[in-house]
């Protein structure tokens, strides 16, 4: 069964309770969204399912280096993680599983990973994902680039909505902690979002939209017509992600490409 999210993004506890059932063995849930940002009540949700007996599996994988997210302090089985997410080199993940969970191994053979993955291990690119993770999970980093980004968030959410053509996605307030820090998602009326991409990357900017291109058919993003968005909406979603390179020069460049994109358009 899947669970749908509020009009402000999020998943919440009396919404997965109504989907539950007598044999359901297995929650999974997306820590902080990758479209809008929105991040979930992982411990109210993980403290009800403990309750019930079910287990809880998290997908970090946005939510790791961006906030606090100690997996060993929160009421969850299992999460998952990526090393490209935080600097690490691409092709890595990471499972997280509570001590007293067992799961049955993927591969069997020379009983690698505590017998769960059997094979060579990447020492490699698991010693890169660790220092990567020294570096993007320490508190006081977390903290000061957390409101750095935030900061750059909120300005560009009050630049970008200023313009009658584009729509917020979800009410980011300023200062919000609700929403990630270094994600913001907008909605351009009028505009397809992939004419809009190529318009950035021919002025050396990349951004992605809410929309994916399949056999050559533009689709609106599910996440958002989740929402309620509307499909003619939704088709002109652009998502701008910023990360520790990003300067405030990054965006006044960008808002200027986009004010042009913008005057044309209109």
């Amino acid at each position: 069964s899947l669970v749908s999210p509020t009009r402000e993004g999020f998943i919440e506890l009396e919404s997965v309770k109504q989907v539950l059932r007598p044999d359901t063995l297995l929650v999974s849930l997306i820590a902080a969204h990758n479209e809008t940002g929105a991040i979930n009540d992982i411990e109210s949700i993980g403290n009800y399912l403990a309750e019930q007996g079910i287990l809880f599996h998290v997908d970090a994988v946005q939510a790791l280096g961006k906030v606090e997210f100690r997996p060993g302090n929160l009421p969850i089985d299992f999460a998952s993680f990526s090393a490209h997410k935080i600097g690490g080199p691409k092709g890595v993940g990471m499972l997280y599983m509570k001590a007293s969970t067992h799961l049955a191994p993927l591969l069997i053979g020379g009983g690698q990973e505590s017998g769960l993955r059997s094979g060579t291990q990447n020492v490699c690119g698991a010693a890169g994902f660790a220092a990567a993770c020294r570096v993007c999970c320490d508190p006081d980093y977390l903290s000061t680039e957390g409101e750095r980004l935030r900061a750059l968030r909120d300005y560009m959410y009050e630049k970008l909505t200023a313009y009658s053509c584009v729509h917020a996605t979800v009410p980011c307030v300023p200062g919000s902690k609700d929403y990630l820090p270094q994600i913001v998602n907008v909605c351009v009326e009028g505009a397809e979002s992939e004419t809009i991409i190529l318009q950035c990357d021919l002025n050396g900017i990349s951004v992605s939209g809410g929309s994916a291109c399949s056999t050559h058919s533009l689709k609106a993003s599910r996440s958002l017509l989740e929402l309620g968005i509307s499909p003619d909406l939704a088709l002109g979603a652009l998502r701008i992600s910023m990360g520790p390179g990003t300067t405030a020069e990054d965006i006044e460049s960008f808002l200027a490409v986009f004010d042009s994109i913008v005057s044309k358009l209109s």
